[in-house]
């Protein structure tokens, strides 16, 4: 390929991007802002899983009275378990909501930046392949060389194009949630703070207090607890040996359900720590490449490298703040799950 034929295949490609740009950039201006707060609101208002199971309380609690009217009281705490059971349940869908459309919103908001990442890095990568025709042209780059660049570019638009319709996808998933038709909304950046899980005394300790918070081993207790209360008021063989048999199946399902709970938050503290350490290696990467950065643009001004040269070092401060960020994200989901353990399983 000539240089004129390279030229406008770039230029081409280039006002792709920049008409992509310009009607998300339409879109953006037109559009209402949906907060993380309101989106959060909104979905645990049209869930129609709370909506069923807030039913389905009203339904337990009209039973636990029936069973009272009808067997008395180890009747009727049988059922109130069940009651109580299934309005905890309804502050667990919501602590579910609040992770789904938390973790979803931030995801669309690091895929944004991934995308504004990806068009600065085809800009160069254009850049750069005038450079090399140039000197193709001049016997200095190989026609393998040349078409290993063609592959990386062509990659990288792929890249762009999957990432798009992976982000639509999630804008789409998001307005299902939330009731709203998404086009004509724009996301703000929560600004969440970043901040390291505490330091805990004794692990096993940590997560034994928080498996006791969890409602399946509340709810475990809870079956052993009136497996336990209930008289046997009966000389029938058959009825004596299921309660003793049930009594037994109540006390090791608390047990395992601790023993997998505790298990669990344990694995989830061992990541978060771990995360924290790799946070301190991208920081300490963050900060040195911003001071190349900020070298860089002295020598720019200087006339000592090119911009292109600059464009690039700028892209690599930008790809390590978005793996921050990508981190920081992760990070946040796991320490909601171990202050709501509920979540755990």
């Amino acid at each position: 390929m000539d240089t004129r034929k390279m030229l406008a295949c770039l230029l081409g490609a280039t006002l792709m991007v920049q008409a992509g740009s310009l009607t998300y950039a339409k879109d953006v201006e037109e559009a209402k802002v949906l907060s993380l707060d309101n989106a959060i609101k909104q979905a645990q208002s049209k869930s129609l899983q709370l909506k069923i199971t807030e039913k389905k309380g009203d339904l337990d609690k009209e039973n636990a009275d029936m069973a009272y009217l009808q067997g008395g009281y180890y009747a009727y705490d049988a059922q109130n378990v069940q009651a109580t059971y299934t309005r905890k349940q309804q502050e667990v869908i919501k602590d579910q909501i609040t992770l789904s459309v938390t973790s979803l919103y931030e995801d669309i908001l690091l895929s944004e930046r991934q995308l504004e990442m990806l068009n600065s890095n085809i800009a160069l990568l254009e850049k750069q392949n005038l450079k090399n025709q140039i000197e193709k042209d001049k016997g200095l780059k190989s026609d393998l060389y040349m078409q290993q660049q063609d592959l990386a570019y062509q990659q990288t638009l792929q890249s762009k194009a999957d990432l798009e319709q992976q982000l639509d996808l999630k804008y789409t998933q998001l307005g299902n949630m939330v009731g709203v038709t998404m086009s004509r909304y724009k996301l703000e950046d929560p600004n969440v703070v970043y901040e390291p899980y505490k330091e805990v005394a004794s692990l096993n300790a940590f997560a034994s207090s928080q498996a006791e918070k969890h409602i399946d081993l509340w709810k475990a207790t809870e079956d052993l607890r009136v497996a336990e209360e209930t008289p046997i008021m009966t000389y029938d063989y058959i009825q004596v040996i299921t309660m003793r048999a049930n009594r037994e199946i109540a006390r090791d399902s608390k047990q395992l359900t601790k023993e997998n709970l505790e298990k669990a938050i344990r694995e989830i503290y061992v990541n978060i720590k771990q995360l924290e350490q790799q946070h301190e290696i991208y920081v300490s990467d963050l900060v040195l490449k911003e001071k190349e950065l900020a070298v860089n643009k002295i020598y720019l001004e200087k006339g000592m490298i090119s911009q292109l040269q600059y464009d690039q070092s700028e892209l690599a401060y930008e790809e390590t703040l978005v793996k921050l960020e990508q981190l920081e994200n992760q990070h946040s989901v796991l320490k909601f799950k171990l202050d709501h353990p509920h979540l755990i399983g």
